[in-house]
Formats: C-alpha cells, structure tokens, sequence
C-alpha cells in the first residue's frame, strides 16, 4: 500500500522558529500516526536562499520564460557564472538538510524510518503558508535518497474538496493555451502534447482573454496547459499576447466553473509559477505543477516531454513529475539546478491523479474485435484532425466567438402531414431561444435529424463543426456510440449516383476507409431497416 506524509508547518519565522506536525499513515486512510514538534530557528536559511537566487538568475540571463526578451540569448552563462551558482546551490542545500537533521524532530525521522520500505511509493507533503519554506528546494532533503520512489509536494494549510478519487479515464480534454512566444521554442511543447494518446487538445495560441476565459467557462476540460512567459510578480501573472498580462484572479469565476465540471491537473511550463499555483491552490484545484524558479526553455522542453510520456503511460502523476525531474539532471552540466525547478501544488484532500487508458471489454452488446476497436479511434481521430482541428479551430484562431440565437423554423421545410395539420398558425410560430445547437439537436430525440439554415457567414459551417467536436469526445467515451462523420454534399452527383454509393466513395476517398468495409456495415443496416 502506498504511503503518504504530510508535515504540516504553522506559524512561525525563521528567527523563532516553527511549528511542525508529522502525520503518516496510508493513502486514502485515516493517518496511522500524528506527532507535534517545533523546528529550531534558521536566521541564515532566508539569506543563503537569497543568495542561490541572485547566482541563479545571474546564471539564466534572457533565454527563459519570465520575460519577453529584446534580443535573441543563445547562450545560457559563463564559466564563473555556473561556479558561483554551483557553490550558492550548495550553501544551501548543506546548511538546509543541517536544520532538518535538528535533534526536535529526531523522532519523527525514526518514526518514519520504522514505518517504511525503502521500496515503499510515498509521496510527502509539505503543508505551510510560509513563502520562503514554499520557495526552499525540498528534493534536495537527503533523507529522501534512501527511498526512490519518493516525490515532494506543497500544500497550502487551508483547503477543501469533495471527490477524493482522482482519475482521468480515457480520453482527457485538454486546454493548451500558448502564451507570447517571443524568444522561446513553444513548437516543442506543442510536439510533445501532439504525441499524446487518447487526447482531446484545444489549442489556443496568444489568444485574448476574452477567448481564454470564453473557453474555459463554455467547455469541461480535464487538464489545463500554459506555455510561455510567467512570474510570480503580483500574486503570480502570465503573458497572454504581446498586449495582455494577466492575474489568475481575472479568471477566478471561469476557474471555479471549470473545477465543478472536472478540471483536475493545470500544468504551467513557464518560469516562477509559485504565485500561479497558490492562486489556484486557493479554488481547491486539486493538483498543480509549476516551476519553482526560472526556467530555461530547453529544461522546459525536456520536463514536458519525459513528464507526458510517463503520465499517459498510466504512471501515478507523483511518480511521473519524479522521473521527469530526475531526467533533467543530464543537462545540468548546462543547467545547473535544473532538477529544482518542477514542483508539485497539492491539493491534500485528493488523491494523486492517474491517468488511465480505456481497457475495452468486449460484451454480447459490443462484438468488436480489438482491430474494429482500432480502426473506429482511427476513423474518428481523422475526423477530428480535419475538420475539428484543420477547419474549426484554423478558423477561429485569434477570431472572437459570438454566441448565436438559434431561431426554431418549422416553415423551412415541407413538412409530410402538412395537409392534415389542422392548426397551421402554430406551424409557423418559432420562438428565438439562446440555446445551443447540442442542446437543441438532443431535444428532438430518437431518429432525430437537424437542418442548420442561414446566411453566407453567419456560422452554419462553424455550428456543425462544434457539433461534430461534441460527438467525437463522446464518442471517445464511450465505444457504444457512433462515430460522427463530416461530408461535403457538394461532391454528390445528385441523380448519376445514389448517396449510398456517394457515402462510399467519400469515405474511401477522403477518410480511406476500404470500400468493402462500408459495403459490408451499409448491407447490415439495409437488412435491419427492411424488418
């Protein structure tokens, strides 16, 4: 069973000291073990900090995602630079792990030595108010080298939430918001989650905030990414475009909506995000992750990469933050530091975040084989790459979304017992609503078909294109459900070609589905329409 410790550090100053509290016990259970101490006073800790930082930021120079450079940096320092951030680092970590080593809080180290395996997964939690104790380089506590599968997290002391299982099952919904991008590679990042298995990615690039904040109070999301320019000035701001910076308390009602309807993980790959997680920490979002200091941006890169990987590989996200940080010790021949930097922002009344791959159970309901199974995610990742992403998304792009009446018209069309309607008044009355095409579609119910009539440019192409997205995650979801596909009707023949034949041709050629596929499933569902 995996373990969890928290250290939960009250009130207090570096000149007096702390108070501090060990509770240790098993994941998701009641703690086992709870013991109350006072850690000694540490008057240099806040200076020696202070000391690492001005080295280290000597060190960075421009080429990190803090601020937008006026010049190109295609180095990162200088040979004495790296020497006196080296020797600054380790003032730091020596005289840190000293004031952990207090005869205080002897005690609690035995007890934990007693109670776990060195093979034991454990994450611990740092729980404190305290911006220096938040800022300090906790991997670097050496009594931790004697358990590998160990990972540190912050915690604010105050916090709340309300489903402690924490799992991304499937498909996750993603928001990806790119930043101000000048003097940084944000193209790797956008690789890296690219390459991600069983991803929904909405990608937003240097939008405004009114866009930012329309997409997130419009749509769930599971998992929201920032790449760009960030610090912790103010509370903690990141650069939307070249024109707006902004505070996360711009967007606290969004926030709040998208952590009601599931937002679980925000991810910021930018520099000095403390101020950011706190903010989000303060809504209860149950994790995030940050770095602590600058960042530069190939450390970012190589983070993002090795942190995705391991996490859509079902690796616990503790676990995968631990491995991708650990990784980024190869560049710190460069980089001195660089496995500092990533920190884990916790939420303690949740568990740690797995994401989880739909296992397909094949049922009496369902006999796909695992190769229909595959070619339904490849028919409907194709529809989602060229209309979804190629067309609706290419269009909005840097494009303010207005949100569209829909107008009922009964009158638009013949209708088959229009002879007999005995009150044609009431044909031809249609109510404006502000409901969505979803929510309208949805109402009609079984064998239901929809009409989307209007001007050129009034939004008919991008209505049903929203539509189709909305289809496609359910149709992630759940393997039940049919898949949506786009077709131009402008390609029909009209009377030369029936539309079977027409829906045939068009999915072998524009989706490359095999024509005896299509012919096989159409000749199923003409024989069970004709019983």
């Amino acid at each position: 069973m995996n373990k969890r410790i928290v250290f939960k550090i009250g009130s207090g100053d570096f000149d007096r000291g702390f108070p501090v509290t060990l509770q240790l016990g098993e994941e998701g259970r009641t703690p086992q073990l709870e013991l109350s101490r006072c850690l000694d006073a540490a008057p240099d800790l806040p200076l020696l900090y202070q000391q690492w930082v001005s080295a280290y930021h000597r060190l960075a120079g421009l080429d990190t995602r803090i601020r937008i450079p006026t010049m190109p940096i295609t180095h990162l320092g200088i040979p004495e630079a790296h020497h006196n951030c080296r020797e600054a680092a380790e003032k730091l970590r020596s005289h840190f792990n000293h004031w952990l080593r207090q005869p205080n809080i002897l005690d609690l180290r035995e007890a934990i030595l007693e109670t776990l395996d060195r093979q034991t997964p454990v994450r611990i939690i740092i729980q404190t108010q305290d911006w220096i104790l938040q800022r300090l380089p906790w991997t670097v506590w050496d009594f931790w080298q004697r358990y590998p599968h160990a990972e540190i997290a912050l915690s604010l002391l105050d916090y709340q939430g309300v489903k402690p299982e924490l799992t991304l099952q499937g498909t996750a919904n993603i928001l990806a918001v790119f930043g101000e991008d000048r003097g940084l590679n944000l193209a790797a990042d956008r690789h890296s989650l690219d390459r991600l298995p069983n991803a929904q990615i909405t990608y937003l690039e240097r939008p405004s905030f009114s866009q930012l904040h329309d997409r997130l109070w419009s749509e769930p999301w599971d998992v929201f990414f920032f790449a760009g320019h960030s610090s912790s000035e103010s509370g903690g701001q990141f650069q939307l475009n070249p024109q707006e910076r902004l505070n996360l308390d711009q967007l606290k009602y969004a926030l709040n909506r998208s952590i009601d309807r599931g937002l679980k993980l925000a991810i910021f790959n930018s520099c000095d995000g403390l101020g950011l997680a706190q903010q989000l920490a303060a809504l209860n979002l149950p994790q995030i992750i940050v770095m602590r200091e600058q960042v530069p941006d190939r450390v970012a890169q190589e983070f993002l990469e090795h942190f995705l990987y391991q996490f859509s590989q079902e690796t616990q996200l503790y676990e995968s933050v631990r491995l991708a940080r650990e990784k980024l010790q190869g560049l710190e021949d460069r980089f001195p530091c660089a496995t500092w930097l990533p920190v884990i922002f916790q939420n303690p009344a949740y568990l740690p975040l797995v994401w989880k791959k739909t296992e397909v159970q094949l049922t009496p309901q369902s006999n796909l084989s695992r190769l229909e199974l595959r070619n339904r995610q490849i028919l409907l990742n194709k529809v989602n790459l060229y209309w979804v992403k190629g067309v609706l998304e290419a269009s909005l792009h840097g494009q303010v979304l207005l949100e569209l009446g829909i107008e009922e018209r009964y009158d638009a069309i013949a209708h088959p017992w229009g002879l007999v309607w005995e009150n044609t008044e009431q044909m031809q009355q249609f109510p404006v609503t502000h409901s969505s095409a979803m929510e309208k579609f949805e109402a009609l119910g079984m064998g239901r078909s929809l009409l989307i009539l209007g001007e050129p440019g009034s939004g008919k192409t991008t209505t049903l294109l929203e539509l189709a997205r909305e289809f496609i995650h359910r149709a992630n979801q759940d393997r039940h459900l049919p898949i949506p596909v786009v077709f131009n009707l402008s390609s029909w023949l009209g009377e030369q070609q029936s539309i079977l034949d027409w829906l045939i041709q068009e999915l072998y050629t524009k989706y490359q589905i095999p024509k005896e596929i299509s012919q096989n499933k159409s000749a199923l569902l003409y024989e069970g329409a004709t019983h």
